[in-house]
């Protein structure tokens, strides 16, 4: 090998590594300016958060009867409901699960999750493993259950995330569409 060919790849060699240690420092930077800027929202992100461009207001145990009024949500936690939640009368609820679990813990007659009539309900989980569970219908006069996750009676379902299982109902044992209705999962 001639003196010019070691002298490139040393060269090479040289410039691979600096490559190396700049990319290895912006890295790090990066990384103390997203913990930076989380310490400096930190009480902020206690009651809300943002992604797809929409802000969400936090739902517990506490305050989970909230998600029956026009909004957008996310929970803090996985939620054991005791009563079905009722979105009526027009109204527009937007419920991120951000990886929790709402699971029916009810021991009332209609037993289905949520209860949509004349209304929108839009379901995202940006943290991933959200589960809708445990639903076991509604029921209208002693009826057959429906819906045992969630009954829609002339209402609108999106489903962006998000998984309906361990639910069970004589008819739609995870959705009950009822009327007409727009749904998309």
């Amino acid at each position: 090998m001639d003196k010019r060919t070691r002298n490139k790849k040393r060269i090479l060699s040289l410039l691979l590594s600096l490559a190396m240690a700049v990319s290895s420092f912006a890295r790090v930077e990066v990384e103390y300016s997203y913990a930076e800027s989380a310490a400096k929202q930190g009480a902020a992100r206690a009651s809300t958060h943002t992604h797809d461009n929409i802000t969400y207001t936090a739902i517990s145990k506490s305050n989970y009867s909230n998600l029956s009024n026009t909004g957008k949500y996310y929970l803090t936690e996985d939620i054991a409901l005791s009563s079905t939640i009722s979105i009526t009368e027009g109204k527009n609820v937007t419920l991120c699960l951000n990886g929790h679990k709402i699971t029916a813990s009810i021991s009332e007659t209609n037993k289905s999750l949520f209860y949509v009539e004349d209304s929108t309900l839009n379901i995202y989980d940006c943290g991933g493993n959200g589960t809708l569970t445990g639903g076991q219908g509604y029921k209208f006069d002693n009826g057959s259950a429906k819906g045992g996750a969630i009954y829609l009676r002339h209402s609108t379902l999106n489903m962006y995330g998000g998984t309906i299982t361990g639910n069970k109902a004589a008819w739609g044992g995870a959705v009950f569409i009822d009327g007409s209705n727009k749904s998309s999962v």
